[in-house]
């Protein structure tokens, strides 16, 4: 059995889980991308506390370049489980955003 190499491709898993943690409501009702954004002083909802919920789109930043080095580099040891999640989050983000603008 061929095993294939841990590379660059790799990268792609924690970047894409990173993008969840970031975008996601953990249980207790913690989410990361909120933190992040009120430590930056921002609101990360576009109507106070309803509306578009910005951090999943902030998340793209790491769900584009996990989908491009998924498969960029494909041949590398879990890259084609990031560059398959990744693409089918950014599908779906780029879904929702479609739908919340009409």
């Amino acid at each position: 059995m061929v095993q294939k190499p841990w590379g660059a491709g790799s990268l792609s898993v924690p970047l894409c889980l990173l993008g969840v943690l970031f975008s996601c409501n953990l249980p207790g009702g913690f989410c990361l991308g909120d933190a992040i954004f009120s430590l930056a002083g921002l609101s990360a909802w576009s109507a106070g506390s309803s509306g578009l919920h910005y951090p999943p789109y902030a998340a793209i930043l790491l769900f584009v370049p996990a989908a491009v080095l998924g498969w960029r580099f494909s041949s590398h040891r879990l890259a084609g489980w990031g560059k398959w999640v990744s693409t089918l989050i950014l599908a779906f983000l780029a879904l929702s955003l479609l739908f919340w603008v009409l």
